[in-house]
């Protein structure tokens, strides 16, 4: 028995050592100081080529959640879908802008924090740099929009510090005014974007009660992943859920910072705005195919150690085509085989299209694409030869171009036909002495009109020219008097107000005002690519602006998010068009200037913005208060009324 417990007790004793090391081993690298942080992922094309430009945004943060400066590429690796990839570039965003949307708490239990979350809120709004916007949202039982996105610091600040303890509310639907930040950054400008959240509590109605949101945690995370939004939270207090605030920042690229105490609020939002703008971009080119991959980016910092991973999706590549043959500044002439590769990821091309200078001469609806190009047919001289891949639905799906120069074609000589000879007197038939010598007759060659007069159908082609003729004629004549009859005849569109004997001048010919446009919109900016440009005459007022399929009489699509059913309206008032919101979600702006419920006057050149994304510009076309003009100040007294009408 003793035996027994003494090998027990050497077991253990070998091995508790064991334990202690590995457990000071994780702890070590648990508490290693180094934190690596995949913010978000942007992917475009190779300019020509099958391949991906991949940039990745990423922090490197120490154990006390500052940022490491002095990342190289020497302290990272990289992998693809599991495969070591080579890094490009590094380097620091530097001023690179970024779009970000503060929600702030504003729930009942801030009462007392109030004044300290809105100082710390405001300076962090102002030290933004100049390119970066900022918007504000606060929360209580319900979420309310305190600033729309605005690069004025000042403006935002301030409305940050308007926050006031009557407006302090039951409830607090943090994950509802998540949601609803995400939305904003999604339809506002492109590029970097974040979402940061300051709470003292959690998700409920009241304390200890039921959630309070509509959107869930999972809703929110999934939609910050599909938009790269990263969303970082600022906790304040005992009564946060500490595990949900580090799950909802973790997962979407962000990071959560806990401050225990109001007094820490300044220093914690100084310790984001350090990490924003500290962040690196790391571009490598990617070849893989469309769709879901991911990334491991491993951190090697001062013998400490991180990685992170991080999934995304490749966006399709659009179709590209090139020309096999001929190639660009070739010089050929007769017939030429024109082919082409085709490299598509998306929809099934139908088939290609060859033109010469804008015009088709040819198309091939199956691989491989070629065409044999009769020149011929073609001027000489330089020429533009284009392929155009065409989709099943007939759209354009890609194209290529290059010149050449077609060549003269060498002429075919002619074959000539070697004459008779002519007999002469050494080829006379010779027969016997008792048979008299012949000379051979040359017939006379008659010319083709005297072979016309000779052929006996000759009087009935004569006869039939004749009738021609005379029909031809009488068709002249009935032409130039039914001419003259149109011009005496003075025409509907413009009245003339005059006497038979008075003179006429300009000013008597009255232009009808009936649908003439008074102002033009012309869209600057737009969630919709294809919408940028187009142009809208305003003929009636007042004129609606919105997404209201029903109501608006300018139309924006589903993808201009920002913009109400209902938006804004342009009417006149006396002689000038004013423009007013229709309670819009996210207001409307004139130059910047956010306009309330009173109308605001429009003036020439004027920049409306529709939300945080569509912009149009104004251009007023004539007077709204104009009535019918009239061309004054050419006098055409010399004319006489049969003049008057013939120049009109």
């Amino acid at each position: 028995m003793l035996r027994f417990l003494e090998d027990k007790l050497r077991i253990l004793f070998f091995i508790f050592p064991l334990f202690i090391a590995l457990l000071y081993t994780r702890t070590t690298e648990a508490q290693s100081g180094l934190q690596g942080i995949i913010h978000g992922i942007s992917a475009e094309q190779v300019p020509g080529e099958v391949a991906y430009k991949v940039q990745v945004y990423f922090s490197a943060l120490d154990n006390s959640f500052a940022p490491i400066k002095d990342l190289t590429i020497a302290n990272l690796t990289l992998k693809e879908d599991g495969t070591d990839v080579t890094i490009d570039l590094l380097e620091p965003v530097g001023n690179s802008a970024i779009s970000l949307v503060l929600v702030m708490d504003t729930s009942r239990s801030m009462s007392y924090t109030i004044g300290d979350a809105r100082k710390a809120a405001a300076a962090f709004i102002e030290r933004l740099g100049q390119n970066d916007q900022s918007a504000v949202l606060t929360f209580s039982h319900e979420v309310n929009l305190i600033s729309s996105f605005s690069s004025n610091h000042s403006v935002v600040s301030e409305a940050v510090k308007q926050i006031t303890h009557e407006q302090l509310k039951q409830g607090s639907c943090m994950y509802d005014a998540t949601y609803e930040a995400l939305e904003m950054t999604a339809s506002g400008t492109p590029g970097r974007r974040g979402v940061i959240v300051f709470t003292d509590g959690k998700d409920e109605i009241i304390a200890g009660g039921a959630q309070c949101s509509i959107h869930t945690l999972d809703d929110v995370i999934n939609f910050a992943q599909s938009e790269k939004t990263p969303v970082y939270v600022i906790g304040m207090g005992e009564n946060i859920n500490e595990n949900e605030i580090k799950r909802l920042a973790s997962t979407t690229g962000g990071t959560a910072l806990i401050s225990r105490d109001a007094a820490e609020l300044d220093a914690t939002f100084t310790k984001l705005y350090e990490q924003l703008n500290n962040e690196y971009i790391l571009t490598y080119q990617s070849t893989r195919a469309y769709g879901p991959h991911s990334i491991t980016l491993g951190f090697d910092y001062r013998n400490q150690k991180d990685q992170e991973t991080y999934s995304f999706t490749l966006p399709m590549l659009p179709a590209m085509i090139s020309f096999k043959s001929p190639a660009e500044g070739d010089s050929f002439g007769g017939k030429m085989p024109l082919i082409v590769r085709v490299q598509n990821e998306g929809p099934g091309i139908a088939g290609i299209e060859f033109a010469s200078n804008g015009v088709v001469i040819g198309k091939d609806v199956t691989e491989p694409y070629e065409f044999e190009w009769d020149t011929t047919t073609t001027y000489p001289g330089e020429t533009l030869l284009e392929a155009i891949a065409l989709g099943k639905d007939g759209a354009e799906l890609a194209r290529s171009e290059l010149k050449v120069t077609i060549l003269e074609p060498t002429p075919t000589p002619e074959p000539t036909e070697t004459p008779e000879p002519i007999p002469t007197s050494e080829n006379t038939l010779t027969v016997t002495d008792e048979t008299a010598i012949i000379p051979t007759e040359i017939p006379e060659e008659l010319t083709p009109i005297q072979r016309l007069i000779k052929n006996e159908k000759f009087p009935l082609y004569a006869g039939i020219a004749a009738a021609l003729l005379i029909l031809l004629i009488i068709i002249i004549v009935l032409t130039v008097r039914n001419n003259k009859k149109n011009h005496s005849e003075e025409p509907e569109d413009f009245k003339l107000n005059k006497s038979s004997n008075d003179d006429v001048t300009m000013d008597e010919i009255i232009m009808p005002q009936s649908m003439r446009p008074v102002a033009l919109l012309t869209i600057l900016t737009s969630d919709d690519r294809n919408s940028i440009g187009q142009q809208f005459s305003i003929t009636k007022l007042p004129t609606i602006l919105g997404r209201s399929a029903e109501d608006a009489d300018i139309l924006f699509t589903a993808k201009d998010q920002a913009v109400s059913r209902r938006h804004a309206k342009i009417e006149k008032q006396g002689h000038e068009l004013v423009i007013t919101d229709l309670q819009s979600k996210y207001g409307t702006f004139v130059n910047d200037l956010q306009i309330g419920s009173a109308p605001q006057v429009l003036k020439n050149g004027d920049v409306i913005r529709l939300g945080s994304r569509a912009t149009l510009r104004f251009e007023k076309l004539a007077d709204a208060g104009e009535s019918d003009e009239t061309m004054d100040g050419i006098d055409i007294s010399g004319l006489n009324n049969e003049d008057t009408r013939a120049a009109f």
